[in-house]
Formats: C-alpha cells, sequence, structure tokens
C-alpha cells in the first residue's frame, strides 16, 4: 500500500499498489507540486525519475518515475497531525486507523 499527500487540499490519498499511486500521481505534477509519499510502514518515499519530463513552449510530457526509499523524509506517523482528511480507501478512511 502506499500513502500520498496531496499538498492542494491537504488530503491523504491511499492506493493499493506503487503502479496506483504513480498512474494517479502524473510525473509534471510532482515538479509542481510537493507530494509526499510513504510505504504502509509509514517509511517516507521520494519520486526517482527514470525518465525526466519533457518540456517544450507549447506542451510539458510527462515521463516515467519510480518511487524509492527517501531517508530525509518524514515519517507517516510524524505527518498525520497535518492530515485533515483520507481518501481512496474505504478500509482506511480515517487518520486514527492508519495511526493503528
Amino acid at each position: 500500500m502506499i500513502l500520498a499527500l496531496d499538498p492542494d487540499d491537504k488530503s491523504l490519498d491511499v492506493f493499493l499498489t506503487e503502479g496506483d499511486a504513480i498512474s494517479a500521481c502524473e510525473g509534471t505534477d510532482l515538479e509542481e507540486l510537493l507530494i509526499e509519499f510513504w510505504i504502509n510502514e509509514g517509511k517516507s518515499l521520494k519520486a526517482d525519475f527514470v525518465k525526466p519530463n519533457n518540456k517544450s513552449v507549447f506542451s510539458v510530457i510527462s515521463r516515467t518515475y519510480r518511487l524509492i526509499p527517501n531517508f530525509e523524509g518524514k515519517s507517516l506517523i510524524e505527518s498525520l497531525d497535518y492530515i485533515p482528511y483520507n481518501e481512496g480507501n474505504s478500509s482506511f478512511n480515517s487518520t486514527d486507523i492508519i495511526r493503528k
């Protein structure tokens, strides 16, 4: 399971797989927004671009990334106090459930 903090609305999105998280969080979004990721154990992850985004005058093409450990990132537990609600998975619909 992968959790991602959407910085726009401060919601925690819950994804069953890394692929689901990557599909929902496009590479172009990661350049503009500071999306934070965690694995279900609460360890921080970050985007590692395999192919960087391609920018031109007229368009931006989102490229491929993977999620790797972010040893400098905050743990999920440290961040839960700043997250008002969750989205995307009815099994984990509150920060209290995730905290357990």
